[in-house]
């Protein structure tokens, strides 16, 4: 539901935000980038009494594919990602950094000085079929993404259609008629 109202009371704009504002400015701006999303949503979930936090990760499903910040939020004993920007698929991201909020799960921090950061290159490649599809109401549990989700798919739809072979293959066979039984 927090995930829900964010999306729908928040515009999503890129450079609408600085790097020091807070959930309280995001929401009477109405608008700001995936960290202020995230900054919103876990506040609302502890406002409310549910242990939140910041996660960054990577989300292939993201276009142009990029870095990425959501929440995650303590529900039926185990977190759970919130991306109230619904801009990539939750089950692909893969996690980089969790913490109390963007400052803990920040990718550079510089602490006075000056520098100079010239270049950061990442690559993903997927390697079979589509990321998969979004499902807004369902609840995705970190640690479940990446290879070990796409293993665990595989398994599952090699045990589908296992089954759906013991099936075809019972099907076929003939049923012995009650009243020609050997004897």
């Amino acid at each position: 539901a927090i995930g829900e109202w964010v999306n729908t009371h928040m515009a999503y704009i890129s450079g609408s935000s600085r790097g020091t504002d807070g959930a309280v400015d995001s929401i009477l701006q109405a608008s700001g980038v995936c960290r202020d999303f995230a900054h919103v949503v876990v506040a609302l979930l502890r406002a409310l009494g549910t242990p939140a936090r910041l996660v960054s990760v990577y989300a292939p499903g993201l276009q142009p594919m990029d870095f990425h910040a959501v929440a995650e939020a303590w529900v039926d004993d185990a977190w759970h990602i919130v991306d109230a920007t619904r801009l990539a698929p939750r089950e692909s991201m893969i996690r980089i950094a969790t913490g109390r909020d963007a400052a803990d799960t920040a990718f550079l921090t510089t602490r006075g000085g000056r520098m100079t950061f010239n270049r950061q290159v990442v690559t993903a490649q997927l390697v079979e079929g589509e990321l998969p599809p979004e499902d807004p109401g369902a609840l995705v549990r970190p640690g479940v993404a990446g290879p070990e989700a796409a293993l665990r798919r595989v398994e599952e739809a090699a045990e589908q259609e296992a089954a759906r072979a013991r099936k075809a293959e019972a099907d076929e066979r003939p049923v012995p008629s009650p009243g020609l039984a050997a004897g």
